[in-house]
């Protein structure tokens, strides 16, 4: 096999990995947040943007927390700190994009004390903290050490398949809307 070869193919793994991480976030963040619909007694609420199960914001949240592992020697407490303002600020930064393009965002934090403008919150942005330190302490290594040990031709079929499902609902949604509406805590 050419070197060419072989870099391509290291590549198209990386990808999958990549990807299947990615969208292994975006199914955890859909858990939370359903999850926290029940335990707020709404019920079942699809509170993603999209028609699956997997919100995206998660997803690339969670991508954007791996480089924080490297602040393990830190200490717990500079990475919590670390990791909850910089998750404070995706959230931020997420609800203005979501208002500008579709004149709402998906949460409201009006009713909780130490917010702004209900986008963000105290206690929500303590909660991601949380869990973002459990993601990067256990969720994470296991997660890796799970597809290391997944065949390569199984990760290609599953992150290949995954991938159209995934893109065909972000094309739906295109076409149908959002359900913003239904979702949305206001």
């Amino acid at each position: 096999m050419k070197l060419s070869q072989l870099m391509k193919k290291e590549n198209a793994k990386a990808a999958a990995d990549i990807f299947l991480i990615f969208l292994f976030y975006c199914v955890c963040g859909w858990i939370y947040e359903v999850a926290l619909g029940f335990i707020q007694g709404r019920g079942f609420i699809n509170r993603g943007y999209l028609f699956g199960p997997w919100l995206p914001i998660y997803g690339f949240g969670a991508m954007m927390m791996l480089p924080f592992l490297k602040m393990k020697s830190k200490g717990p407490l500079a990475m919590f700190v670390a990791t909850t303002l910089f998750a404070t600020l995706i959230e931020l930064i997420a609800s203005y994009a979501m208002e500008y393009f579709n004149g709402a965002w998906l949460w409201d934090y009006s009713d909780l004390p130490l917010n702004f403008q209900g986008r963000i919150a105290v206690w929500p942005s303590l909660r991601f903290g949380i869990l973002i330190m459990a993601m990067l302490d256990a969720v994470h290594p296991l997660l890796t050490g799970l597809l290391e040990r997944i065949p390569w031709r199984v990760k290609r079929v599953l992150a290949s398949i995954l991938a159209v499902l995934f893109f065909a609902d972000c094309i739906a949604r295109l076409f149908y809307g959002s359900n913003l509406k239904d979702a949305a805590l206001f």
